[in-house]
């Protein structure tokens, strides 16, 4: 009988990858909480936690900020270069495209996160009373203020935010980018920015989804890991290394956010060896807080009684609105400064005063009726200011203060308008004319920073740091 031949399998087959392609494997690991991030806006994917559309998005942010002055301000011209470089929903008629011309994302979870990991810090806090409460209690090493002003019901945040340490170690991913080797300085310039100053998910402005990255391979070989020194000023220089490097000479579309080649305004913060990158974030939002909070002190120091702000902006309402305590009638400062300089931090600003009447808003011996502060033309302007703990060599990190140009309410229409009683709306300036100046003291240097016609509150911010 004839003897049957033994078949196994057949040959794994590989492709062989042009050369004219580039392949760099890059794992990344959270070092601040993750806020959104998943398929539905505000919610976390504890399936899919980082996606690749996601990171794609902030690649394309990064790629404008750093290449998108080559332009002469054309955002037409710069939004096609950014299509043929990143991609585009193709319609039925387009000619097709090769893989080898475009960039190709792959995303892959290194780890996966539990249901415990997601509801373990997720505490009801009971009252005096012994109730509980429907807001989620912060942990005490999150900067509540760095998610200011989204506010939440504890079952929102459970969807919305991966916030502590235990699961922000879980959340490690893999990033395959494939790339044609013409477009090598525009992805570095991406990769670098996106590392650097940006993140995964929402807020990332404020330090949310940080990324430290592990490791680099390209094209199956090791590549070393560019990170800044520990040192202050070797870290500054270093960033400023690397803006020369990969940001454009050139002049970007209006409103379009952007990096500096020239002048940069950022600051590195450092607290000597600290390994712990959340501790440097706390003292970011921190510093943040105390700055745009800035009060006088009360003569009866609570929560109640916080004292009044140093800012002109609650004066000027009171202006406006022609409301106002007795006790808060005279002005702060005084003279009045008639103008709002914390806009340049990011619209819409809700006004909402303590001692405001509900029943009777328009009461004009209470202090005034809620109102907001936007631009004329749209509702929103993002804030240019980023705060993010930046990893170092060694496994520290520092802190990273950096203002987006190309964001600016310096030359936008400011109103303000009334939210309750009767409805009005007042055109407004953010900027201060000449003469006027206001000064935040700092209480741990014990000097003051200043505000002026020259220096927006922005700029006094990264000194007050």
């Amino acid at each position: 009988m004839r003897r049957q031949p033994i078949v196994g399998p057949p040959p794994a087959i590989t492709s062989k990858q042009p050369d004219s392609v580039v392949t760099q494997v890059r794992e990344y690991r959270l070092i601040t909480p993750l806020y959104g991030g998943g398929v539905t806006s505000a919610q976390a994917d504890p399936v899919t936690v980082v996606r690749a559309t996601e990171v794609r998005g902030h690649l394309r942010f990064w790629w404008r900020a750093c290449r998108g002055g080559m332009f002469d301000g054309n955002a037409k011209k710069m939004w096609e270069k950014e299509n043929e470089i990143w991609g585009k929903a193709y319609k039925k008629d387009d000619p097709p495209v090769s893989q080898t011309q475009t960039i190709q994302i792959i995303v892959e979870p290194l780890k996966q996160i539990t249901d415990n990991d997601l509801l373990e810090p997720f505490k009801v806090r009971e009252n005096d009373r012994g109730q509980k409460q429907s807001k989620y209690d912060y942990r005490t090493d999150i900067p509540d203020y760095a998610a200011f002003p989204l506010q939440h019901t504890l079952e929102e945040l459970q969807q919305a935010v991966l916030p502590y340490k235990k699961v922000c170690d879980n959340v490690t991913f893999r990033l395959t980018i494939s790339f044609p080797v013409n477009r090598r300085d525009d992805v570095a310039a991406s990769l670098w920015a996106w590392e650097t100053f940006g993140g995964i998910g929402a807020r990332t402005r404020r330090g949310f989804g940080a990324l430290y990255c592990i490791s680099i391979e390209e094209n199956g070989h090791p590549l070393e890991i560019d990170l800044p020194p520990l040192d202050q000023q070797q870290a500054q220089d270093w960033i400023e290394k690397n803006l020369t490097a990969y940001v454009v000479d050139g002049s970007w579309a209006t409103s379009v956010p952007h990096l500096e080649k020239q002048n940069p305004m950022f600051k590195v913060v450092s607290r000597g060896n600290t390994n712990d990158s959340w501790v440097i974030w706390n003292d970011l939002i921190n510093k943040l807080r105390s700055f745009r909070q800035s009060r006088y002190l009360s003569n009866k120091p609570n929560p109640n009684h916080p004292g009044r702000s140093r800012w002109p902006e609650p004066s000027a309402i009171r202006q406006y609105t022609n409301q106002s305590l007795p006790a808060h009638k005279k002005p702060i400062p005084d003279p009045l400064i008639n103008k709002f300089p914390r806009a340049v931090f990011g619209l819409p600003i809700i006004f909402q005063f303590k001692d405001r009447n509900d029943r009777n808003p328009d009461d004009p011996y209470r202090d005034p009726r809620k109102t907001v502060l936007q631009l004329a033309t749209s509702e929103r302007l993002a804030s240019p200011l980023i705060l993010k703990p930046v990893a170092c060599r060694g496994g520290a990190y520092v802190g990273l203060a950096l203002i987006l140009e190309g964001t600016r309410a310096k030359d936008e229409q400011l109103i303000l308008q009334t939210q309750q009683g009767q409805k009005d709306e007042w055109k407004v300036e953010a900027t201060f004319d000449q003469g006027e100046m206001l000064s935040i003291p700092n209480g741990n240097s014990g000097s003051s920073v200043m505000i002026n016609s020259q220096k927006n509150a922005l700029q006094a911010f990264l000194r007050y740091l």
